[in-house]
């Protein structure tokens, strides 16, 4: 039998609609299901502060950020200084708010065309990174490494792993998620980079929450669940699913983490 933790630091990455929407029924709702807290995917800071606050009021931390996922290189190479100027316009804003709640801010999901390099990315990503931490007191800072064809640099923890010993930040960290290590093709290697991993999403195949017949990513799930009970991370679920389903699914992932503790 798994023996794991009893629901503590869970996590679900919430869809907020464009306009800042996220009703704070939901929030209770999410509460009494027994999660710890949630990552808003809402990419303008300006919302950020009421979605704070309605979490606050149901006791719902804020587990982490995802603003840094808008970044797109390919734009950056058309020029360099005035995008990366326009990235840490934004960034500083959530950077500011990801320190003040001691969340980490997440980078990763840096959309770019297949013409940009690993180089052009790296970076990219660092010149971004080490700006943020420079002027932004005790800034946390997970990256998640994208499959390929959604993202540009890095696609797998071991990339990811070798950015973060270049970078040589100790705040700076990896998102670990399931759906990313069985699409790139590779094994898994979070044990091996267990230390440079901060936090950790699982989802299945059309980033929906884990069914129990897919065998190709039942070892990721395994090993996934193992880094969370024996290191104290957030585990979350990440379906990419509109804000109307969001409980549904929510629900569906606390019943497979049941399932998951009883084999």
């Amino acid at each position: 039998m798994t023996t794991l933790p009893p629901r503590g630091r869970l996590g679900f990455a919430v869809m907020v609609g464009p306009d800042g929407d996220l009703p704070e029924a939901l929030l209770h709702d999410l509460k009494a299901a027994g999660y710890t807290g949630i990552e808003p995917n809402c990419y303008q800071p300006r919302h950020l502060p009421a979605i704070i606050e309605r979490c606050r009021n149901v006791d719902l931390a804020i587990h982490a950020l995802p603003t840094g996922r808008w970044l797109k290189p390919d734009q950056a190479r058309e020029d360099y200084e005035a995008y990366t100027q326009r990235a840490l316009d934004v960034l500083r804003a959530g950077a500011t708010m990801a320190a003040a709640l001691d969340a980490p801010l997440i980078f990763g999901l840096i959309r770019g065309t297949p013409a940009i390099g690993a180089a052009e990315s790296e970076a990219f990503l660092t010149t971004v990174i080490r700006s943020l931490v420079q002027t932004t007191l005790d800034l946390k800072i997970l990256v998640e490494p994208i499959a390929d064809d959604e993202a540009a640099w890095p696609h797998t923890l071991v990339q990811g792993a070798a950015l973060l010993e270049r970078l040589n930040l100790p705040n700076v960290k990896l998102l670990a998620d399931s759906y990313h290590v069985v699409r790139s093709g590779q094994d898994w290697h979070g044990d091996q980079h267990r230390a440079m991993i901060g936090h950790l999403h699982i989802r299945d195949h059309g980033r929906q929450i884990p069914g129990d017949s897919r065998p190709e990513y039942a070892a990721v799930y395994a090993a996934i669940l193992r880094v969370w009970q024996e290191e104290n991370l957030v585990l979350s679920f990440e379906p990419n699913i509109e804000l109307r389903d969001t409980l549904e699914n929510a629900l569906a992932g606390v019943a497979w983490l049941d399932r998951a503790a009883s084999r």
